[in-house]
């Protein structure tokens, strides 16, 4: 299972999703909504990528930087 949770730079969660995941590169859609369905400003977001395993508990995580732009 992977998890995207998106912050702003106060910390803030922006916008969480769970997903099935498969061996190898995967793809997180986004629509660049926060979590009440409005769109989110532009500026710079942190995507954090946890890869739960199999007993739920946290196998990996990656976390980069996100501009967005409109």
């Amino acid at each position: 299972l992977l998890r995207l949770t998106l912050f702003n730079l106060s910390g803030e969660t922006v916008y969480r999703v769970s997903v099935q995941g498969t061996a190898g590169p995967n793809r997180i859609p986004w629509a660049l909504l926060n979590l009440s369905g409005s769109p989110v400003a532009s500026g710079l977001y942190l995507a954090q990528v946890d890869l739960l395993g199999a007993s739920g508990g946290l196998a990996g995580r990656q976390t980069v930087k996100v501009m967005v732009l409109h």
